[in-house]
């Protein structure tokens, strides 16, 4: 994540009418400083109802930055639209070390169709809805440019403890 070109929020609940709302997130997942995790298409309804909860275990090369996590809904012509984000801010990262990492997304009420998909995006930004972290012990509204740093992060997927998703499903 580069402070320099944070990436950008899309959609979702800002006091910017011209940006809020349910939009198109194709742009935003194009770009390297966005994960993207999707689920196999559905085979049957699916009606999310409330938090979704993610957990992360992540390796940084900063003491200090943010972790973004925002749900969206893909259809069956691949247009993905924001359902909910959440952001974690963190100061006292050690590097190199292993950290874990939960994000508590704003509540949804919504119902993904027979085909549709479940998306994740993981990223370090969603400026302006949140300021930029420029990467630092600082705190971001005191700190000043010139001391932005460029930070590198490792998710850790799969095994024991790794990164997961609770998402939760009310029958459709």
């Amino acid at each position: 994540y580069d402070p320099s070109d944070p990436t950008p929020q899309v959609g979702g609940a800002t006091f910017n009418p011209s940006c809020c709302g349910r939009l198109s997130q194709n742009a935003i997942e194009s770009r390297n400083d966005v994960l993207v995790f999707s689920s196999e298409p559905l085979e049957s309804p699916m009606l999310i109802a409330g938090e979704i909860k993610v957990h992360l275990e992540v390796v940084s090369n900063v003491e200090g930055t943010d972790y973004v996590a925002r749900a969206c809904q893909v259809t069956s012509d691949g247009e993905s639209v924001n359902l909910a984000d959440g952001i974690v801010r963190r100061f006292n990262l050690r590097p190199g070390r292993r950290t874990m990492v939960d994000i508590t997304l704003s509540p949804v009420l919504n119902r993904l169709g027979v085909g549709d998909h479940l998306r994740l995006q993981i990223c370090s930004s969603a400026y302006p809805k949140y300021g930029r972290h420029l990467n630092t012990r600082g705190s971001f509204h005191l700190e000043i440019e010139a001391n932005a740093v460029v930070s590198e992060q490792i998710l850790i997927v799969g095994g024991d403890s790794g990164c997961c998703i609770t998402v939760p499903v009310l029958p459709a």
